[in-house]
């Protein structure tokens, strides 16, 4: 039996919790398929606070703003998701005083670690530093940091930061999963076939991974 590769385009945001909860839970999908080596993951932009100052805005402010929760709710939901977090071994540490910051940088240093097989291993740093260090994930020196600590090369690093065409890529590629429909995160699509929204459960990544290699197999066998 023949099977092509699956691609997953994950579509998120470094400050996005639901985006490192999606991916954990992919994760447990992946584990329990046969095939995972011949699946391959793309991370995809999205930017879901655009416009924030350079220092970042408080976690109760933005909640507030975004959402009218008021200070009670947004701790109440700071402790729903270290509880959650657990559960997956991943520490949110979040606070009165945690911020969310811009991210474009990080999109700009996330698509530039794509050549080098680092993309997912920078973005988890990243999901790291922003919910379990409280770092400033716009600043870049914690940016270059971040890079330092996967591997990949620091004068590289900060001229991709700068470079134009990296900027215009990921700008680019906003635009594009926008005018598909995506206007939430996270969101994964498979084969640019299948969507699924949301940090769903395993099972629903099992579900569609699997109808994929089924649909994969029949066009093989019926090409033979």
């Amino acid at each position: 039996m023949t099977t092509t590769e699956i691609r997953i385009d994950i579509i998120s945001d470094v400050t996005c919790p639901w985006c490192i909860v999606g991916y954990k839970k992919l994760q447990q999908a992946l584990s329990n398929i046969p095939n995972a080596d011949k699946i391959k993951i793309q991370w995809q932009p999205f930017a879901l606070n655009p416009g924030l100052p350079e220092d970042g805005e408080l976690l109760l402010d933005n909640l507030k703003r975004k959402y009218n929760m008021s200070e009670q709710d947004s701790l109440n939901f700071a402790n729903k998701l270290k509880a959650i977090g657990a559960k997956f071994n991943f520490e949110f540490n979040i606070g009165s005083d945690f911020k969310m910051y811009d991210t474009n940088n990080a999109h700009v240093l996330l698509h530039w670690a794509q050549r080098y097989n680092k993309q997912t291993e920078l973005k988890l740093k990243l999901f790291e530093y922003n919910f379990s260090d409280n770092k400033n994930i716009n600043d870049e020196n914690v940016l270059l940091a971040a890079c330092e600590e996967v591997g990949l090369n620091l004068n590289e690093a900060q001229k991709a930061l700068h470079d134009e065409t990296i900027i215009g890529a990921v700008k680019k590629e906003k635009q594009l999963w926008a005018s598909a429909g995506i206007n939430s995160v996270p969101s994964f699509v498979f084969n640019k076939k299948y969507l699924v929204n949301g940090a769903q459960e395993p099972e629903q990544f099992i579900e569609v991974i699997n109808t994929l290699f089924a649909e994969q197999n029949q066009l093989v066998t019926e090409a033979e």
